[in-house]
């Protein structure tokens, strides 16, 4: 997104963003991850795996590996091992965009 209509919106000059929306349907309820592509930020700081607050959003995936793998492809990478959680879900983290932890979660066994 960009345009006066965000410039306005953000009060900033030549704003553009990428943005991915979750939602469930027919729900008024919705996830968006936003990136800004300008102005980049320069000031933060990249916080660590255990630090208070927001970290990371967990999200249910088929083919763990597959995902782990185009992520990595794309520059992204696990912040650790692909772990395997009481023979229920293979776990990995990975930090994606604005430094933001990214939990997979496959279902493996019964829950």
């Amino acid at each position: 997104m960009k345009g006066e209509l965000l410039d306005r919106l953000l009060s900033l000059e030549g704003a553009e963003t990428e943005c991915a929306a979750l939602g469930l349907p027919g729900e008024a309820i919705w996830l968006e991850l936003v990136r800004f592509k300008h102005p980049r930020d320069t000031a933060s700081v990249i916080q660590s795996v255990h630090a208070s607050g927001l970290r990371h959003l967990c999200f249910e995936v088929t083919e763990l590996a597959a995902h782990v793998e185009r992520l990595a492809d794309n520059g992204y990478q696990s912040i650790g091992d692909v772990a395997n959680y009481e023979n229920e879900y293979r776990l990995c983290y990975v930090r994606g965009p604005e430094g933001v932890i990214i939990e997979l979660a496959e279902k493996i066994g019964p829950v």
